[in-house]
């Protein structure tokens, strides 16, 4: 049985701070925490299992939701911090849920240059095309079923002599699925979806129907 992680909210006026710079927001989740996290600098975000995730909501308001496997040190106090319910993290095989996942959807393909050296490429997913690319993403721990929202917003970042990407796109999702299997679902849940999880992509959240 796999132990249950922290879920944190907060409001992103909360933290001072630009949503729509990928990079800055990476660097503000990563202050949350306590600065003896494991591993190198460059591997603390994945050796603490911490994904996060900006909502925007219909009323206009956006919130920062992150999830790790240790509590925040200095959470903001508006900030809201609960566990998941077991019966809400244990989900059994043809379980129907709600899920939401903010995805860097990307393909690589490989092209050569003039003098035909081989270079990787990396390009976003056309938006009609990004529901059957997470469905392969997804495939083994969840079946897709239904997509009934889907946004795509494209963050910059403004630091020079920076490694983090200038540009990133991130596509959310809401649907309906089911369970496929519950080991390849907590895989994903605890692990993250696809890359750039280190710039708010990536966390899968489900909630159980009835």
């Amino acid at each position: 049985m796999t132990e249950a992680p922290f879920w944190t909210v907060f409001p992103t006026h909360a933290v001072k701070n630009d949503w729509t710079d990928h990079g800055e927001s990476h660097r503000a989740v990563m202050k949350l925490f306590a600065q003896h996290l494991p591993g190198a600098a460059h591997e603390r975000r994945a050796t603490g299992q911490i994904l996060y995730r900006v909502d925007h909501h219909v009323d206009g308001s956006s919130t920062v939701l992150v999830q790790s496997q240790e509590a925040l040190e200095t959470a903001p106090p508006q900030a809201r911090a609960t566990t998941i319910p077991r019966n809400g993290w244990d989900l059994a095989a043809g379980t129907p849920v709600l899920f939401r996942v903010a995805v860097n959807a990307i393909r690589r393909r490989t092209e050569r240059d003039a003098i035909g050296r081989r270079h990787e490429c990396l390009s976003a997913v056309d938006m009609d095309a990004v529901p059957e690319w997470l469905a392969s993403k997804l495939a083994g721990a969840l079946t897709v079923n239904e997509v009934f929202d889907h946004t795509r917003r494209t963050h910059r970042h403004h630091r020079q002599r920076d490694r983090t990407p200038p540009r990133f796109v991130l596509d959310t999702v809401d649907g309906l699925a089911t369970v496929d299997d519950a080991a390849g679902l907590q895989r994903l849940r605890l692990g993250g979806v696809g890359r750039g999880k280190a710039y708010g992509a990536g966390l899968l959240t489900v909630r159980p129907l009835g």
